[in-house]
């Protein structure tokens, strides 16, 4: 059973909130009764409706799918930004590529290496000196394409 509100339900008993320290949004979730034995779980972020959950017959079953919700939410707050440095002097050497157009060899240009905690990927940028374009190549998915974006 899910819900649609034409207009914005009272407030419910607040189950928790926080003020999530990498963006310093307020996120907030409520319980309320929808109607006899349904329980309801609505999200607010900065007090606007982001989500929520209908349907739950037992109230406990509802408070334990807001702490997961919780818990996903902490741990998203939680995690490293990545940084990406170009170079010229990567840490794997660039393969030799072919242009996929003209079957030429491709011109080397720069490498993209992207860290995110211990993990680290590295992509390359070729270009077809005969003009048929600028290619990445993937190891991750070995594959050469043109550049994303």
């Amino acid at each position: 059973m899910s819900s649609f509100w034409l207009e914005m339900p009272a407030s419910g008993e607040v189950l928790w909130e926080f003020v999530r320290s990498s963006d310093k949004k307020k996120l907030r979730c409520e319980l309320r009764d929808a109607a006899p034995q349904v329980w309801q779980v609505i999200l607010y972020q900065d007090d606007h409706l982001i989500a929520w959950h209908s349907g739950f017959s037992v109230r406990e079953g509802a408070e334990k799918w807001a702490r997961g919700t919780k818990a996903a939410l902490t741990r998203r707050t939680q995690r490293p930004k990545a940084s990406t440095t170009v170079t010229r002097m990567p840490p794997q050497p660039p393969p030799t590529m072919y242009c996929p157009t003209c079957a030429r060899p491709l011109e080397y240009q720069q490498s993209f290496i992207t860290s995110l905690g211990a993990a680290t990927h590295q992509w390359d940028r070729f270009r077809c000196g005969r003009g048929c374009g600028e290619f990445e190549y993937r190891p991750q998915t070995g594959r050469l394409a043109k550049p994303r974006g």
